[in-house]
């Protein structure tokens, strides 16, 4: 363990890595403990962000976090460190069981970022159960600036990363695919950022798979909300961040073993729309067009594959309502056959969604059906939705020569790629049923055994 008056001494080479995501976005901390990290001279521009939400002995947890000077003079900083705390340790009482190296003094000039990359190997030694790590940085006063806690659950041997058959190698020469089930899977934790793209700050929260480790490769699925979306969702006048409100979903031990992937959710802030007219992913634009919201949100799932161990082939995207509408858009102009602004994505489950820049209540025109012919797409409707009616699904199922609506998941239309769910039993809420795990399996299935060409 090292102390507080020690660390200054124990300072390594900086390290002056470029960050993978945009700098000057802005971070507003939470869940800080009270600590005010816009406190000092230097603000967290990236923040802290863990290669695992888990980890056990004989296992490396590696950390970034990226700072930037958002003052108007050179700032001098003495040390900045990537602090770990085990259960039942403080802020200020350590003890000091950090992650190396520490980034040494150093001068940041107005407008510059400071980069810290540190790792940290655990042993049977250390303590198990839940770690608060946090970045933080000297002042050349001898002042310390703590940033917000990111947990890290330690425990006394490592989790199994995949189990059964070897896992398939990433045909780009990549780390192996990790592939379901795995034995022992446990909920993990949430954590958050920010990136700036298109000309907005985007919050995302996200959740590493259980076992997560750079030495394998998962899939990644972009999860988008629904409607009415602020700074939370609101159920009974109880706020809830998207992180709660899907945990029931993504965030068990059925669906985190059964389908190991980074799970992602941004927000597309409507307290200043709540209608989602101009506030939403992506579809109410002209045709032939796209939205800052929708491509934000494709910037951030592009950040994960860069930064994160993603297996590019398998990056989906998948949401309700107005993410379902998101989802179709992103389909139909991100997806990874002939996707016009980016080939990113493999397959899309939209949940009561159109493409809501044709109108509601219409049929594809037979551009976007000659587009989207090949391109895989695993939609999901109630009979009875008067919010998002469901005549773009039966038009599309239709016009890929489906016949009559399928009433089982799994059902294709001949000669095409799409596949389409109509429950009869339900209206505008389909993703309460077919969201969680087990009616939902069928449909993770279909869409985890999808690639990009």
């Amino acid at each position: 363990m090292i102390s507080a008056s020690t660390r200054r001494l124990a300072l390594a080479a900086a390290l002056g890595l470029t960050a993978a995501c945009t700098p000057g976005s802005r971070y507003e901390p939470r869940d800080q403990d009270g600590l005010d990290v816009s406190s000092g001279a230097l603000t967290v521009v990236c923040p802290l962000t863990l290669s695992s939400a888990t980890v056990g002995a004989g296992q490396t947890v590696d950390a970034m976090v990226v700072y930037m000077n958002t003052t108007t003079s050179a700032v001098t900083v003495q040390a900045v460190a990537v602090a770990a705390r085990p259960p039942g340790g403080t802020h200020a009482g350590g003890p000091y069981d950090d992650l190396q190296p520490y980034a040494p003094a150093t001068t940041v000039q107005p407008g510059g970022t400071l980069t810290v990359k540190a790792s940290r190997a655990f042993t049977a030694s250390d303590p198990t159960g839940a770690w608060d790590v946090y970045s933080t940085y000297e002042d050349a006063s001898g002042e310390w600036h703590d940033g917000p806690d990111v947990a890290l659950e330690v425990g006394a041997s490592p989790p199994p990363v995949d189990a059964g058959q070897p896992p398939p190698a990433d045909a780009g020469g990549g780390p192996p695919l990790v592939v379901g089930p795995l034995d022992g899977a446990t909920p993990g934790t949430w954590q958050s950022g920010d990136l700036t793209a298109a000309g907005m700050t985007m919050h995302y929260d996200y959740l590493l798979p259980y076992g997560y480790s750079t030495a394998k490769s998962y899939p990644l699925l972009l999860w988008l909300h629904e409607n009415d979306m602020g700074d939370a969702f609101y159920d009974g006048g109880d706020p809830l961040s998207l992180a709660e409100y899907i945990d029931g979903w993504f965030n068990t031990a059925g669906f985190r073993s059964a389908y190991p992937c980074i799970v992602i959710a941004p927000y597309a802030d409507q307290r200043s729309d709540p209608s989602g007219e101009t506030s939403n992913f992506g579809g109410w634009v002209p045709p032939g067009d796209h939205g800052a919201n929708e491509d934000a949100a494709v910037a951030i799932a592009q950040y994960f594959v860069q930064s994160y161990s993603v297996y590019a082939p398998k990056v989906y995207v998948t949401g309700a309502s107005l993410g379902g509408i998101g989802s179709w858009a992103m389909m139909l102009d991100y997806n990874a056959v002939n996707g016009p602004f980016g080939k990113v994505f493999a397959a899309g489950m939209p949940f009561a969604g159109v493409i809501e820049r044709y109108g509601f209540g219409v049929n594809p025109p037979q551009s976007v059906v000659d587009q989207m012919q090949s391109v895989p797409v695993f939609a999901v409707h109630g009979s009875g939705d008067q919010t998002s009616q469901p005549n773009w699904d039966r038009a599309m199922w239709q016009d890929y020569g489906g016949g009559a609506f399928p009433g089982d998941p799994g059902a294709q239309a001949p000669g095409g790629a799409f596949h389409y769910l109509e429950d009869p039993g339900l209206g505008h809420d389909v993703w309460d049923t077919y969201y969680p795990l087990p009616a939902g399996q069928p449909l993770y299935d279909w869409l985890f055994s999808q690639s990009s060409p």
